[in-house]
């Protein structure tokens, strides 16, 4: 996801820290990086997230929302925000019922459009991005807010009620 994402979310002017699953990771994110002009990279968390949460230090977390249990907060029109964070193309081309569509570059943009009242589930084709998504609405002030497991792809393998075109 960073070259296609990190344009979008990333800021020129701080120190970056890479937090990779595995140390062979690195060097393909760091080629990214550069060539996309990020210089200030200041290190990597040796050991991932791993390392982090075995230090005692504090963490945050996101909840997680299995594609079913979706499907059923949908059919019985619970209170919360639903945000497809996917491409405009891929979101007129197949959706959940209400929902919200920003995509994941335009997100940061566009947090006063979202009712920080109302619990957020944030959703894509695969979670990957929904992830992204989620991490950017909690760094904002945001505490309701839950990733949709496996998002689209998870929502088609078990009959979600999905809306074509």
């Amino acid at each position: 996801m960073l070259p296609a994402y990190a344009g979008y979310l990333l800021d020129y002017e701080h120190d970056l820290i890479l937090v990779p699953e595995t140390l062979e990771q690195i060097p393909t994110a760091v080629r990214y990086l550069i060539r996309m002009g990020y210089e200030r990279l200041a290190g990597y968390l040796k050991g991932g997230l791993t390392a982090w949460e075995v230090t005692g230090r504090a963490y945050d977390h996101i909840g997680t929302v299995h594609a079913s249990t979706l499907e059923r907060r949908i059919k019985a029109n619970k209170r919360f925000t639903l945000l497809d964070v996917r491409k405009i193309t891929e979101f007129r081309e197949s959706r959940l019922k209400n929902a919200t569509h920003i995509f994941l570059g335009d997100l940061q943009e566009h947090l006063d459009g979202i009712d920080k009242a109302k619990p957020v589930v944030t959703f894509c084709g695969s979670g990957r991005r929904a992830i992204i998504a989620a991490s950017i609405l909690k760094r904002h002030g945001f505490e309701q807010v839950e990733d949709s497991l496996g998002s689209m792809e998870a929502c088609e393998s078990i009959g979600c009620s999905i809306k074509r075109g």
